[in-house]
């Protein structure tokens, strides 16, 4: 099973590059004439300081979760394991922030099993939100809802979808609790898992609504000071970016959802943007991000030198 998903992630991988290098050399013209000037740099500066800030929600979030789940870590700890760990995104298999992560957490006295079990909310509840957001950014596209009707699912299916991933640490949790499962067992040993209740899980929904507005206003700003794409676009590009948070986040294997979130930007930006400036500003946004990343690393670094942990 292993062995087919990570067959599964490459040809994804493979695919979404290959439509990406596409897109790229039949834009390369039209993508040259937009030039670099002075005043773009302040759009970049601030998307790209934007993003390094928008880590202080997450980690907020994950202080929670472990809250929820039975353990305790002090915010500024929480920063400087997720700052350090999330530059392993980058690794080939796309786990290696999460595998960073639980090594780090164990040097700061975090149980194994608590810390997984609140990776898994994270993911899970997370996806959630991005669901949502994607669907209220797809619905402002009120001229083009009914071409776009047959490619969205109906509200009962995504109603489902949505309780379906709220619902899924609950069930693990009850499993783990009555079910007496082999496998499960050798993974929490000894340990009590809680579970979250509705106080944490509605404030990790507000703030995880948030952050992903944060990146929808990221990707905004790029999009209006590099390509002078409208205002009006916000709720278009926030949900856009949703969409493709999800694919880059479900596709096994792939660092960072490299070329699938940038396929998935293109694919959704492209027809109402059009495709020169849907694929600069899913270019400008790997950029951006990947140097924010650098940022986060470079502090959280220095954070752990001069903060001792608690």
């Amino acid at each position: 099973m292993k062995r087919l998903w990570k067959i599964i992630g490459t040809v994804v991988f493979i695919v979404s590059l290959v439509y990406f290098g596409i897109v790229i050399t039949r834009q390369a013209s039209a993508l040259g004439a937009y030039q670099l000037t002075e005043d773009m740099v302040p759009s970049v500066v601030w998307a790209t300081l934007l993003y390094a800030g928008l880590l202080g929600v997450f980690s907020l979030c994950w202080v929670l979760l472990l809250k929820g789940v039975g353990a305790h870590i002090r915010y500024a700890d929480a920063t400087i394991i997720l700052g350090i760990s999330q530059i392993a995104k980058y690794l080939p298999g796309n786990v290696g922030h999460h595998i960073g992560r639980v090594v780090l957490g164990k040097q700061y006295n975090l149980s194994m099993p608590a810390m997984l079990f609140s990776i898994m909310l994270e993911g899970i509840w997370s996806t959630a939100v991005a669901v949502l957001l994607a669907l209220l950014g797809l619905l402002t596209l009120s001229d083009n809802v009914q071409a776009l009707a047959p490619q969205i699912p109906s509200a009962w299916k995504i109603g489902a979808i949505l309780v379906g991933l709220i619902a899924t640490p609950y069930i693990l949790a009850w499993a783990l609790r009555h079910l007496r499962l082999e496998f499960l067992q050798k993974l929490i040993g000894d340990h009590h898992i809680s579970i979250p209740g509705s106080g944490i899980f509605f404030q990790c929904l507000i703030f995880y609504g948030i952050a992903f507005l944060g990146l929808g206003l990221i990707i905004d700003l790029l999009a209006q000071g590099l390509f002078s794409v409208s205002a009006r676009h916000y709720w278009l590009l926030t949900g856009a970016f949703a969409i493709a948070w999800v694919a880059g986040f479900i596709s096994p294997g792939v660092p960072a959802g490299l070329g699938v979130r940038e396929a998935v930007l293109i694919a959704i930006l492209g027809p109402v943007l059009g495709e020169a400036p849907a694929l600069g500003i899913s270019v400008a946004l790997r950029a951006v991000t990947t140097v924010g990343d650098g940022l986060v690393f470079i502090l959280a670094l220095a954070g752990r030198r001069f903060i001792r942990p608690g």
